[in-house]
């Protein structure tokens, strides 16, 4: 069996700080293009560099939304479990 994961737990976080690493490079990356004004083919490098990032930052942003929604249907199945049932006209 699995542990479960935790909104605000290990993988939560480790996920954050994914995105946020993935995030910093693709800052760096476009200040260095500001910066240096860099020919055609340096610049195309830099962008695949980014582009790579971006989609780094989306996979974790996309596993941070799968452990929210996980919590989410865990809780509303608590909830359901944990409400007297309507009997009421039966």
């Amino acid at each position: 069996m699995t542990t479960k994961r935790l909104v605000g737990g290990y993988t939560f976080r480790a996920e954050l700080a994914r995105a946020r690493i993935a995030n910093k490079a693709v800052r760096k990356i476009l200040q260095r293009i500001i910066d240096e004004k860099p020919s055609p083919l340096l610049m195309s490098q830099f962008i695949s560099i980014a582009a790579v990032a971006l989609g780094e930052n989306l996979e974790a942003i996309t596993e941070m939304e799968r452990i929210i929604a996980e919590a989410q249907h865990s809780s509303n199945n608590k909830t359901e479990e944990q409400s007297p049932k309507n009997t009421v006209g039966q």
